[in-house]
């Protein structure tokens, strides 16, 4: 019966180390896999890499090759600045679709964007999701000359707060209202223009309803032969109690003074 024992001990043992070679002869099959890179480009804010369609491991990963801020391999745009850091997936018209933020290294949100194209090619309109939430809205129009400008944009704050603009095709603001998320108007403002011969601007008012709340007066002081010169900047407040105050500043926009 002992003799019986150890035999049956001595082929446990055998067992064991038959299923422990096994195993290590399978663990160093893998090892000795040959990766596959397949599918598109994957990247972060520093590299890119392609992942091996058999295991899904990361392989060809290497920096980006930056021309112009376009990494020539994986054709995304990178810019940074300190340790934050958009990363820019383009379409084939060169409009960004998606944009990675990236802050220490690490992805912190997700911007996506859809557009309405013409037939022309220009941009008719524009969505953008921050996160999956709506986050800002643009329409979009053609001047004389062909180019293709905002016309209008709405922001959406986290707050529920809805920042509207309206522009012409100088990039003027017409008019500019912002909304809080009960409904109430924190302002709604119209802006008036004023342009000379050489197309410069002359003035520029400010209305909240029917009342002008602001005057802008750009007035030169002397132009030279190439079409440059000098000018202040004159601006009238005109305050609720009936008063008004007037504020000079040079070409910078830096005060002058009283």
């Amino acid at each position: 019966m002992k003799t019986l024992k150890n035999i049956m001990f001595i082929l446990l043992v055998c067992l064991v180390s038959v299923f422990v070679l096994v195993a290590c002869g399978s663990e160093e099959k893998k090892d000795d896999h040959t990766h596959t890179p397949g599918g598109e480009w994957l990247f972060d804010a520093e590299n890119h890499w392609k992942e091996c369609s058999a295991d899904g491991e990361k392989v060809d990963v290497a920096a980006h090759e930056l021309e112009k801020d376009i990494c020539s391999v994986c054709k995304v745009k990178v810019t940074s600045e300190g340790d934050t850091a958009e990363v820019y997936v383009l379409n084939n018209k060169g409009n960004w679709v998606v944009c990675y933020h990236y802050e220490g290294g690490k992805m912190v949100s997700e911007d996506t964007m859809e557009y309405k194209y013409a037939a022309d090619g220009s941009i008719q309109s524009m969505t953008m999701k921050t996160d999956g939430k709506l986050s800002y809205e643009a329409e979009y129009d053609t001047d004389s000359t062909g180019y293709n400008y905002e016309k209008k944009t709405v922001q959406y704050s986290k707050d529920g707060t809805k920042y509207t603009v309206e522009y012409d095709s100088n990039g003027d603001i017409l008019k500019e209202s912002k909304v809080k998320a009960d409904g109430t108007v924190e302002f709604d403002y119209t802006i008036v223009h004023e342009y000379g011969d050489d197309s410069k601007k002359v003035s520029e008012k400010v209305y909240s309803g029917e009342k002008l709340i602001k005057e802008t007066k750009h007035i030169v002081l002397f132009e030279d032969t190439w079409g440059g010169g000098s000018f202040h900047i004159e601006v009238t407040t005109y305050n609720d109690d009936g008063t008004t105050k007037v504020e000079l500043f040079n070409e910078n926009g830096e005060p002058i003074g009283d």
